[in-house]
Parts: structure tokens; C-alpha cells; sequence
């Protein structure tokens, strides 16, 4: 007996292993395919991304990150069943504890507003057919429908903040929903906030860019960030200028116009915003000097309605100096 008690035993302690080796190499395997999904997922590989997630969850259908990351795969994907998809997994993870989940969620239900306002703006000027009986009513209903999500997307980008108060992206989340629901002063504001936080983020990765024999991964990734929120400074710049301008204050909307042309002085859209701000105040030189930096810029066919548009306003900032030049006005100074 004392014989078959001790074989029980090492059969158990072997068993053990085996299990202890197999847990260990099924995680390990999991930790490979987030790490693939994420990297593709950062390329904009997003079908092989999906099949990476998919492959884990096949080890572990429960799997939190896998399941964020599909989440994500989805939003970005952006089609009206992909972001449905992305709130369905995204409401079993937002909560108090995790900040990711409540931005994600944030974003899914501010993508359904988008898509309900738009379908309502397609019915109203008869582009999308419906099988409502009053199609006004219709569209009445989607806006209100899209106001709803966007007042409960506001509330989930909030959550976020209370466990991480400097998140950018819930910052970032704020600063559109509250301009689609019209109260620009906090969309203003959270372009600000938004605005001081990315700036010393870009100050801390240059500053570690500029240390001695950093290792090239390192730097290399250090570039992407930077380049990264430069373009995010620039959205958020010219989302506040939109702001202002809307709420009077072309002077303030021009510095950050300014201030995005400093940052990604190749964009086309710039250019044009502040042409007619120039325009609206006056300066018709300035407007024209915009004016053909578009053009020259722009890489829209000919025929769009915003270069039509331009060759209107430069046609109009033209008449304007040469009236000017006979009077010498302060214009062709």
C-alpha cells in the first residue's frame, strides 16, 4: 500500500507539470497573438489583425485584451455593423476600473450619433429612400437617436476621466462630441486642456529623442509619436478655430490656424480655412497668398467643390487688389 500511495503521488506531481507547462506555453502563445494583433492593428492591417485575435480567442474566447483589440479593429473598420459590434464588447468591460473599455465605448456610441445624423440629413434632402410613412418624422426621430447616443458617449469619455484625469483620448472624445452637440464653449475648452497636455508630451518624447545613444527601435518609435500627436495638435487646433469662428472670435480662430500651419505646413485644408478668414477681415493679399498654397497643395481633382470654390475666392481676392492698387489702399501695401 505504502508502495501504491507513493505512485499516486508522483503520477499527481507529474500531472501537475504537465498542466503548469501547458498553462504556461497557452499564455504565452495569447501574449503572441495581442502582440501581433496590436502591431498590425497599428499598420492598418486590420484583416490580419482580426485573424490574430481570432486565433487567440480560439485558446481563450474570454480574453479581455484580445477582445478590446477586436473592438478596436472594429470601430476603425467604422461601417454601421462594425461599430455595433464594438459597443456590444465594449459594454461588458466599461466600468470604474477600466478607463481603455470607457473610451472605446465612448467612441462606438458617438460613431452610431454620426451615422443616425447623417442617414437623417440623407432622407431630408432625398438621397437615402425610407419606408417610414413620413420621412420627416423619420429623420426627426434619427436626430433625436443621435443626440441620445452623444449625450450617453459624453458620459462614458467623463467616466474615463474620473480613473485617469489626462487621458487624451477621452479628452480628445469630449472635444468632438460636445462640438456635434452644439456647445462649442466645451468643445472649446477641451481643446485647450487638450491642446497643454499633447504639447508636453511632444516636449518629453523630444527631449528623450535628444539623449545620447538611444537604441534606433527606440527612436524610431519616438518619431511616430511625435509625428502622432503633430497631427493630433493640428486637429485640435483647427477644431478650436472652428469653434471660434462660430462663436465670433475670428482673431483667436486665426492664431490657431497659425499654429497648425507650423505643425504640418504641407496641409492643403489649412490654407483654404485661413483664406477666408483673411477675406472676411479684408486682407486680400494674405487671402490670395493662402489661396494658391492650397492650390498648389490640394491634391483634390479640379472639378471638387472645394477647389471651385478657391478659384472663385481668388478671382475675388484678384478684383479686390487691383481696385485697391488704383486707390492705393492699405490692401497692396
Amino acid at each position: 500500500m505504502k508502495h501504491l500511495a507513493t505512485l499516486f503521488v508522483a503520477l499527481a506531481s507529474l500531472a501537475s507539470c504537465r498542466t503548469s507547462e501547458e498553462e504556461r506555453i497557452e499564455e504565452q502563445t495569447l501574449a503572441w497573438h495581442r502582440e501581433f494583433a496590436l502591431r498590425l492593428l497599428d499598420d492598418g492591417q486590420l484583416a490580419n489583425a482580426l485573424n490574430q485575435v481570432n486565433l487567440g480567442l480560439e485558446i481563450d474566447s474570454d480574453d479581455e485584451r484580445l477582445l478590446l483589440i477586436k473592438s478596436r479593429i472594429h470601430l476603425q473598420r467604422g461601417s454601421a455593423a462594425d461599430v455595433n459590434a464594438a459597443e456590444e464588447l465594449l459594454r461588458e468591460f466599461a466600468g470604474d476600473d477600466n478607463f481603455i473599455a470607457c473610451v472605446g465605448l465612448g467612441e462606438a456610441l458617438e460613431r452610431q450619433g454620426v451615422l443616425r445624423w447623417e442617414s437623417a440629413r440623407e432622407i431630408e434632402s432625398g438621397k437615402r429612400a425610407t419606408t417610414a410613412a413620413d420621412p420627416a418624422r423619420r429623420a426627426l426621430d434619427l436626430r433625436d437617436e443621435a443626440q441620445a447616443r452623444w449625450s450617453e458617449s459624453t458620459q462614458w469619455y467623463e467616466s474615463a476621466l474620473k480613473i485617469k484625469p489626462d487621458y487624451i483620448q477621452a479628452i480628445n472624445g469630449l472635444q468632438r462630441v460636445w462640438a456635434l452637440r452644439g456647445d462649442l464653449a466645451r468643445s472649446l475648452a477641451a481643446s485647450e486642456r487638450l491642446l497643454a497636455l499633447a504639447d508636453k508630451e511632444v516636449e518629453f518624447w523630444r527631449a528623450e529623442l535628444a539623449r545620447p545613444e538611444i537604441k534606433a527601435e527606440y527612436e524610431a518609435e519616438l518619431r511616430r509619436r511625435i509625428q502622432a500627436s503633430a497631427k493630433l495638435l493640428t486637429e485640435t487646433h483647427m477644431s478650436a478655430s472652428t469653434a471660434l469662428v462660430a462663436l465670433g472670435r475670428s482673431a483667436d480662430a486665426m492664431a490657431h490656424l497659425d499654429a497648425s500651419v507650423q505643425l504640418e505646413p504641407s496641409r492643403a485644408e489649412i490654407y483654404s480655412r485661413r483664406a477666408q478668414l483673411h477675406l472676411a477681415a479684408g486682407r486680400a493679399r494674405e487671402a490670395s497668398e493662402d489661396l494658391r498654397q492650397f492650390l498648389k497643395l490640394s491634391t483634390l481633382p479640379i472639378e471638387a467643390p472645394d477647389m471651385v470654390r478657391a478659384f472663385d475666392l481668388l478671382a475675388q481676392c484678384e478684383v479686390a487688389l487691383e481696385a485697391a492698387s488704383s486707390t492705393n489702399s492699405p490692401a497692396t501695401r
